[in-house]
């Protein structure tokens, strides 16, 4: 595998240089297709990104015997210099798809201006890589929505389509040329609907739109059998709900700074889910439902809204809650349990929230790798504590400055929950805690001991003071010696919730 990434690592480069000799010698562009591209692109700039590997496969599709044609047609790199002959153009049709396939897009076309046998070459390449970026950049987002649009209508519509990646950055959108980004936005369905057609099977589309930009997708759209991994930023979603169940070979799923509908159905096949990036759960009175039972990762980092209920998830491994102020699991008046006492908050006493079963914590309990990060101020994880999930299966574990707010309560709980946890990391960052009243004053109702298989303890803080020594007190207190935790103070690592 290395040797064929070296391979494509020389013939990319080649191309480039190659491109760059025959544009410097013509100032024409191919077609009106190259409006607003400059006439002869930046070799200099590119030089680190000649060949990037996505870790999609892309490289492996290439047989062996493929591989035996490569280096038999390849020159040494001195005589290459000594005689000029192109012998990149001789190789076959399949070789230089794969070539082109880590060029962008618009590179890849612009390859139609090196000979006569270049002319077609970019139509039949199976990845689309579509970017705006401060090597790439158009000269408005009309210029941007007409290249694409060109591209899409003269692509040979039988090609295999692997791979459409469709990726703009923010701070070139939000110039003052891109004012007409509306101009782009009403055509990104389509885009997506063609790259469906064209049965891809890995498709992003992200960095393109602001927070009051998301653009909503109907619910057909997305219905595919061959789409494996899907990446969607800034879009929302036709109807009360998301049913993905059709797409049964979707295996990643990935959803940033989108509208989440209150009703989600995800198909069996799915493997991995992530959301988070200010998405948001729309559903304003009541929790978010998910169904995704054959989920083996989850991350949901940095969401707006309420906590989702997830349906049972039997083949979870790894999971990574991280839930911020934007989270709504907050009291009012303070509480660090969601029950004050005062019915009058929506946090605590929601009318719409069924408090009769745990939220998140039980669906959780079956993973061997956990991370739970929150501000301190969000009750979520204590709240759960009162129905008693057991982590039977728990092996790491890394919890932050929740776990000793008000009390301690979060990190005693795990101590005493996960009988075979190997590996426990406290992350105390941040210097909000300083503000929170904490009760040193912990003295255990029950005696128990910490799992007998912890190997270390890892305190990671910003200074030992005695909110740190009162945790190696918690420690010592059920079992864990002092050699096995190791405390490292590192102030640069401070930020506030």
């Amino acid at each position: 595998m290395r040797i064929l990434a070296g391979f494509l690592s020389i013939l990319s480069a080649w191309c480039r240089s190659l491109f760059a000799r025959v544009l410097h010698r013509r100032s024409f562009g191919a077609d009106d297709l190259f409006d607003g591209m400059p006439e002869t692109p930046n070799i200099e700039e590119d030089k680190e990104t000649a060949v990037v590997d996505d870790g999609e496969g892309c490289i492996s599709m290439l047989p062996d015997a493929t591989l035996q044609e490569v280096r038999s047609s390849l020159p040494s790199p001195a005589a290459a210099a000594a005689d000029g002959e192109d012998r990149i153009s001789a190789l076959p049709d399949a070789i230089l798809h794969e070539v082109l396939s880590f060029l962008s897009t618009r590179e890849a076309v612009r390859t139609c201006l090196l000979a006569t046998r270049w002319r077609d070459v970019w139509k039949s390449v199976p990845v689309l890589r579509i970017n705006v970026s401060p090597k790439e950049d158009y000269s408005s987002a009309t210029a941007l929505a007409k290249f694409v649009n060109h591209l899409l209508l003269l692509r040979d519509p039988t090609a295999a389509l692997r791979k459409c990646v469709i990726c703009a950055r923010l701070e070139n959108l939000h110039r003052p040329e891109y004012e007409d980004r509306d101009q782009a936005l009403r055509y990104v369905e389509q885009w997506i609907r063609y790259a469906i057609i064209c049965k891809v099977q890995i498709l992003r589309v992200e960095g393109v739109f602001d927070f009051n930009d998301r653009v909503e997708l109907s619910k057909a759209t997305l219905i595919s059998k061959h789409l494996r991994t899907l990446h969607l930023y800034s879009f929302k979603f036709e109807g009360r709900s998301l049913d993905l169940s059709s797409c049964d070979t979707l295996k990643v799923l990935m959803l940033e700074s989108c509208d989440i509908c209150p009703e989600n159905i995800f198909p069996k096949s799915l493997r991995h889910l992530s959301i988070g990036l200010n998405s948001t759960f729309l559903a304003p009175d009541t929790r978010t439902s998910v169904a995704a039972p054959g989920l083996v990762t989850l991350h949901l980092t940095f969401f707006r809204g309420w906590t989702p209920l997830f349906e049972s998830m039997p083949l979870l491994e790894t999971a990574y809650v991280h839930s911020e102020e934007k989270c709504h699991d907050r009291c009012e008046n303070g509480n660090h349990y969601g029950d004050c006492g005062h019915h009058s908050c929506k946090g605590c006493y929601n009318k719409d929230h069924d408090s009769s079963h745990c939220v998140i914590l039980d669906r959780l309990s079956g993973v061997t790798d956990l991370i739970l990060m929150s501000d301190p101020r969000t009750f979520i994880f204590r709240k759960d504590f009162k129905w008693r999930p057991m982590f039977n299966n728990l092996k790491t574990l890394l919890l932050c400055e929740w776990c000793v707010v008000p009390d301690f309560s979060g990190l005693v709980y795990f101590l005493q929950h996960s009988p075979i946890l190997e590996k426990l990391t406290l992350q105390l960052y941040s210097y909000m805690v300083e503000d929170l009243e904490i009760d040193e004053s912990y003295s255990p109702t029950k005696q128990f001991m910490a799992s007998k298989h912890l190997k270390v303890v890892k305190i990671k803080c910003i200074k030992e003071d005695n909110k740190v020594h009162h945790i190696l007190k918690i420690l010592c207190t059920h079992g864990v010696p002092r050699e096995k935790i190791d405390i490292q103070v590192n102030r640069s690592f401070a930020y506030s919730c």
